[in-house]
């Protein structure tokens, strides 16, 4: 048994699937433009000037707070169906169509949250999936974040795999875009950087792992 592990916002997709549906939701007007313009500078001040994954996604959750989550779930449907395609990061897409034909158990671990992932997850038939996860309450809007898949979870969740499977590193490949899951790819001796960011980069050209 191989276990292939992939992220997924600038690994199977192009870009960052979370700010992209925040986006599509912005034209839909369920936010203003001052709340869009937050987000970009969030964003911009978390890929370059070290500001945590924790604190990007609590205040990105302050905007969901008030949204039914049914109807976000139809315009996640409606969202997927008319852009995924495009967004997807072939190279990728194709390593993990390979694993599947070539019977690997295959994860999807990303830190967007889970409305996200799951239907994405489905869409390309893997065997499983961890992400960020909120919880609802009784009136079905978001109360709160149960769960931020930061890198050290991603890897906590990785070595409980392999042990379920009895595999050992030499097993795994890992799959991803950032530094951040950096002890991700510590459990795998199957190293593939994807659209790396320079620090990564520069990890993975001094050792000379792969990159695609």
């Amino acid at each position: 048994m191989h276990l292939s592990i992939f992220d997924l916002d600038r690994t199977l997709v192009k870009t960052n699937i979370s700010f992209k549906f925040y986006f599509y939701l912005y034209k839909k007007k369920l936010f203003q433009k001052r709340s869009v313009f937050k987000q970009i500078i969030f964003l911009i001040r978390y890929k370059f000037f070290n500001m945590s994954l924790k604190r990007l996604h609590h205040v990105t959750f302050r905007s969901l707070k008030n949204i039914d989550f049914d109807d976000l779930k139809k315009h996640v449907d409606i969202f997927l169906d008319k852009y995924l395609i495009d967004l997807f990061y072939m190279p990728a897409v194709l390593r993990l169509q390979k694993a599947i034909h070539e019977n690997h158990y295959i994860a999807i671990y990303s830190s967007s949250p889970f409305f996200l992932v799951e239907p994405i997850a489905q869409i390309l038939k893997v065997n499983e999936y961890k992400s960020t996860i909120y919880s609802l309450n009784e009136n079905n809007k978001f109360k709160k974040i149960i769960l931020i898949l930061d890198g050290g979870k991603k890897a906590f969740f990785g070595k409980e795999l392999m042990k379920k499977l009895n595999i050992s590193k030499e097993d795994v490949t890992v799959y991803s875009d950032s530094v951040e899951d950096l002890k991700l790819f510590d459990i795998a001796n199957n190293k593939i950087a994807v659209q790396p960011s320079k620090n990564l980069r520069k990890i993975f050209v001094k050792n000379n792992w792969e990159i695609i």
